[in-house]
């Protein structure tokens, strides 16, 4: 059996305009960065996600 190791992707998203904080740092588990590495391995394309999971978790 082979042992499937989660990953954990960590951004720091800054936002002049966030009831929050000005700096958000969120870890995902391992499914969402599957998705997130096979859409795309582009960090602003993952930002992006970020923005958006961000504003609707608000």
């Amino acid at each position: 059996a082979s042992m499937k190791h989660e990953r954990y992707l960590s951004f720091s998203l800054m936002t002049d305009s966030t009831p929050i904080s000005n700096s958000v740092t969120l870890t995902f588990t391992s499914a969402l960065s599957d998705q997130i590495e096979t859409s795309s391995n582009n960090f602003n394309t993952a930002q992006q996600m970020l923005y958006s999971f961000l504003k609707r978790e608000a």
